[in-house]
C-alpha cells in the first residue's frame, strides 16, 4: 500500500519559512504568495494536508509535530 509521512500539523510554505527565520534569529521580512500569483501547469489543490493516520497506526508511531522537528534539525546544524 502506499503511506503517507509527513510531520503532524499544519503549516504553509509561508509559515514554514517564517519559524525558520524566527527561530534562527535572522530579521528578514517573509511576505506571503498566493497560489493564484504563483501559476504552474500542474493543477493544485487549495487545500492538501497529508493524511497520515494508515502510517500511524500501522506501525504504532507517534509522529512529532513540524515545530519540533524543525527545532531539533536546527539545532543540530548549529542554528
Amino acid at each position: 500500500g502506499i503511506y503517507h509521512y509527513a510531520n503532524s500539523g499544519k503549516t504553509s510554505w509561508f509559515g514554514f519559512a517564517s519559524a525558520i527565520f524566527a527561530r534562527s534569529g535572522l530579521d528578514v521580512k517573509v511576505s506571503p504568495v498566493p497560489t493564484s500569483a504563483y501559476p504552474t501547469k500542474a493543477k493544485r489543490p487549495t487545500y492538501s494536508v497529508l493524511d497520515t493516520s494508515k502510517i500511524q497506526t500501522t506501525f504504532s508511531i507517534k509522529i512529532p509535530q513540524w515545530e519540533d522537528s524543525l527545532g531539533e534539525l536546527m539545532q543540530k546544524e548549529g542554528f
